[in-house]
């Protein structure tokens, strides 16, 4: 994130993150991330999207960039349509990543979180 935004302070990218996690319709979301818990203890999560509205959900952290940081900046796309991407994942040491992995892909598509998806 600090090179993103041209900084040197991790605060202030953190902080920049954090503005965008709380808020909607863009890439960083908290409406794009998902929480695994077993037992009430969370035990990972995956921030995830669809790559057909990478456009519409970057423009929000895009726009922020060039008033903010740098008016210069330019983001290749790292997905595309007929994709999702997954931004982010966080576990816990003693969870095996290709289980909570095939866990979280299992019950998204089983919750129609990804309407377009196919299983």
């Amino acid at each position: 994130m600090c090179k993103l935004i041209g900084e040197q302070n991790p605060a202030k990218a953190q902080e920049f993150l954090c503005t965008f996690v709380k808020s909607e319709q863009n890439q960083y979301s908290y409406t794009n991330c998902y929480v695994a818990f077993e037992e009430d203890v969370i035990i990972g999560s995956i921030l995830v999207y669809d790559g057909e509205r990478l456009q519409e959900l970057r423009k929000q952290v895009l726009d922020h960039i060039h008033a903010n940081f740098d008016p210069e900046v330019d983001v290749e796309d790292e997905t595309q349509a007929g994709e999702y991407y997954i931004a982010s994942m966080a576990y816990r040491p003693c969870i095996k990543a290709k289980e909570l992995v095939h866990n979280f892909f299992s019950l998204s598509f089983k919750k129609r979180l990804f309407p377009k998806a196919k299983p």
